[in-house]
């Protein structure tokens, strides 16, 4: 058995041995940093397709709006007749009422971190007596 230990010590001397702790200690550095970068990479593609979906559901809730307003037989604004034309505000619960079903499949939820039905998207009253939506992807 020692003769074993011996022939196993000599190959090391020789310098035929395993890595170092300082070689170790340098890879696991290399490659820490490398899926730091990856994880950095991949949040920002995330971030571009969320914002990318809520600037998607603001047009579709554009169209519905501007459908359910040429709709009304008054030639009003219906439920988005009380729209502020100096401040965007946020979307009602009523005047999502309005759109969803007839306009819209399903109340919008990608301008919300949470997933929250239309936050983030606002509305307001331009100088021509339109519905403006505007919205993007926030928490």
């Amino acid at each position: 058995m020692t003769d074993l230990n011996n022939h196993v010590t000599r190959h090391r001397r020789r310098g035929q041995g395993g890595f170092t702790l300082i070689e170790l200690l340098v890879v696991i550095a290399i490659l820490s940093v490398l899926a730091t970068i990856v994880v950095i990479n991949v949040t920002g593609v995330k971030n571009k397709g969320n914002s990318a979906a809520c600037v998607t559901d603001v047009s579709s809730v554009q169209t519905a709006v501007d459908e359910y307003v040429a709709a009304q037989t008054n030639g009003g604004l219906g439920i988005f007749g009380g729209t502020s034309t100096t401040t965007p505000t946020q979307i009602t619960g009523a005047q999502g009422d309005a759109l969803v079903p007839t306009y819209l499949n399903t109340a919008p939820t990608s301008c919300s971190a949470a997933a929250t039905q239309w936050l983030n998207i606002l509305i307001e009253q331009n100088g021509g007596g339109d519905i403006q939506v505007t919205g993007s992807y926030g928490p």
